[in-house]
């Protein structure tokens, strides 16, 4: 397997110089990027965005629709599906949120009661004066936490509309990226035919092999998160119809739609739950309910779920993938966490070839 997935440079005996070159682009290459991401994040975007997009284009095309119209009508119900959500959710986030303001003196009250039966038991055990005071510097906490997370949040939305950088964020994410988009899978498949002609002769077939083997992987990735996804989404539904939370299907299907990153999709779904639970006054057992199903749920994604459904199938350990995200996320932030199983997908299809090559040549 080795030598047909490798130039045939890199299987002579002594290929080390050829390595250091194109470990040395691939650096280069790493470190423009980074210092510019920025400005290239859109483009990066578009075009991931029109690989994504290219086989229902392709569909499309086959049953003899135009090719241009056809990426044009995928990315406008991408775009309307998008635009849906958003208007559902923004709205639904600001009542919850008003009620949530309105009501801050009998939630608080509320959360007092709840306790009262905690601190009844701990005062057998310290003393009534103490948690008096424990009582009373709750009270006051409370209150300074609140008025600190209104403010802050307050101060973030000002910044976010007010700040010149951030509209123009926004307009080169609702714009740039759609179009980019549209003219990349328009345009992709003279995009490949002009990129498959550069490809040096004697290289070409292994390197057309090796694009091959990371495309395969790529699908195998996006049917395994559709699949866990899908599962999440189903899961969270439930859990909350059967504890009655309100919003239960709403909150379910944000909670699953958004686990295809990690970690942001589950802090999303609980601060919307625990919102909701909140501005609704729902009992003390409704929170113990909502952090148990979250609890029980990460376990579930992150030990079976995802391993078995993700990892499997594009070859990964549970392990590298949990590397993978930690690595990935401590290097480029956000970004990094979002594209962790992609990357390490496309990482772990480039490698299996130089592991063959590495046996063959030297154990």
């Amino acid at each position: 397997m080795g030598k047909d997935l490798l130039p045939p440079l890199l299987n002579r005996p002594n290929p080390y110089k050829l390595w250091l070159v194109l470990a040395g682009i691939i650096c280069l290459l790493s470190y423009v990027f980074y210092h510019i991401s920025s400005i290239t994040f859109p483009f990066f975007a578009g075009l991931i965005g029109a690989y994504i997009f290219n086989k229902p284009v392709n569909a499309l095309e086959r049953i003899g629709v135009n090719r241009s119209l056809s990426a044009g009508v995928v990315i406008i119900c991408v775009l309307m599906f998008l635009g849906l959500l958003l208007l559902e959710a923004l709205p639904f986030l600001k009542d919850e949120f008003l009620k949530i303001l309105k009501s801050y003196p009998v939630l608080q009250e509320r959360f007092l009661t709840i306790l009262d039966p905690l601190m009844d038991a701990l005062g057998k055990i310290a003393g009534d004066k103490k948690i008096l005071d424990l009582k009373t510097q709750f009270s006051n906490s409370f209150g300074n936490i609140f008025q600190w997370v209104i403010e802050n949040l307050a101060s973030m939305l000002t910044q976010s509309l007010t700040s010149g950088l951030a509209i123009a964020n926004i307009i080169s994410l609702v714009v740039l990226i759609p179009l980019i988009m549209f003219y990349a899978v328009s345009e992709w498949p003279k995009i490949i035919s002009t990129l498959d002609g550069l490809l040096p002769k004697l290289y070409a077939p292994i390197i057309r092999r090796n694009i091959a083997n990371v495309d395969k992987t790529l699908g195998h990735y996006a049917r395994g998160q559709l699949i866990v996804s899908a599962l999440l989404i189903l899961l969270y539904s439930i859990a909350f119809l059967i504890i009655d939370l309100p919003h239960a299907l709403f909150t379910g299907f944000i909670t699953g739609f958004f686990s295809f990153i990690p970690y942001i999709g589950v802090f999303i779904g609980f601060v919307l739950a625990m919102t909701i639970a909140l501005s609704n006054f729902i009992s003390m057992f409704h929170l113990i309910a909502i952090m148990v199903i979250f609890g029980t749920f990460i376990l579930l994604d992150g030990y079976f779920l995802t391993p078995r459904l993700i990892g499997d199938r594009i070859g990964l350990h549970p392990a590298f993938l949990i590397f993978a995200l930690l690595a990935l996320g401590s290097w480029f932030g956000f970004l990094g966490i979002m594209f962790a199983l992609p990357l390490a997908a496309v990482i772990s299809a480039l490698l299996k070839p130089l592991i063959s090559w590495y046996k063959l040549n030297f154990t």
